[in-house]
């Protein structure tokens, strides 16, 4: 779908009440995602299709480029959307790179969405799906933004990422053992660069058992587990990762 046509979609919306409470803008670029949600909510609450060069009395951005998207964060999704709006029909959240969000603040982004306010507007900006947990991924709309290439592309972190996952799942427990070891190792090599790497993987590697919920529904709840502890506390990545093996298929 062409930006023109989601400006007209949205705008057609919004003219009819028929605007949702949830959406995903996903794709190549999320500059593109990003400048769709900041019109969506510039244009509710000052008719302008752009993004506003002024702050806005109902809209707000959280963004995970720039901040640590954990429970701390969570806890202002609802204190924000539960304010009754002033200048616009609707208070508009926009998370920026969602996929950075910790499993904890989907689970508690989640309880919003399952009963959103009737005047909130909870937009995600994400390049690929597979970073938003498929329980929090089913109560949003999702929507295809094309970079001006016209085609998706993931950072370098993801790729590897997804990499990994597809080999981690065709070794032995040894081999996914030292898949992880190297992984954890490599990741500490180049924070400094700002990859996360082993995010990424859980990530992907989540939404593969998923596929398969009865059979993988215990590696799916530790793993979770583990993640929360990985994301919310300072402990080994590795050891984390490496408790939910026992688990696997």
């Amino acid at each position: 779908m062409a930006t023109n046509d989601v400006e007209k979609d949205f705008k057609a919306l919004i003219k009819n009440e028929a605007l949702g409470h949830a959406y995903i803008l996903y794709g190549g670029a999320l500059t593109g995602e990003l400048d769709v949600a900041q019109s969506l909510a510039n244009y509710l609450e000052t008719k302008a299709w752009e993004p506003s060069s002024k702050i806005l009395m109902d809209a707000r951005v959280i963004d995970g480029t720039q901040q640590n998207l954990g429970v701390d964060v969570a806890r202002e999704f609802s204190e924000f959307l539960y304010r009754q709006p002033v200048a616009s029909p609707r208070r508009t959240l926009i998370v920026h790179a969602a996929g950075e969000l910790t499993p904890q603040a989907q689970n508690a982004l989640l309880k919003i969405a399952e009963e959103p306010p009737s005047h909130a507007l909870i937009i995600l900006t994400v390049t690929d799906l597979n970073t938003i947990l498929p329980a929090l991924l089913s109560r949003f709309q999702k929507i295809h933004i094309p970079n001006s290439g016209g085609k998706e592309s993931l950072s370098s972190a993801q790729t590897e990422a997804k990499e990994l996952v597809e080999k981690f799942l065709l070794s032995n427990e040894r081999g996914r053992s030292e898949i992880i070891k190297t992984m954890v190792k490599d990741e500490r090599e180049i924070e400094a660069k700002g990859e996360k790497v082993v995010d990424h993987f859980v990530r992907y590697l989540i939404e593969e058992l998923a596929k398969k919920p009865d059979d993988n529904w215990r590696a799916l709840k530790h793993l979770l587990h583990r993640f929360t502890m990985m994301n919310d506390y300072s402990t080994n990545k590795r050891l984390q990762l490496e408790a939910v093996l026992q688990f696997l298929n």
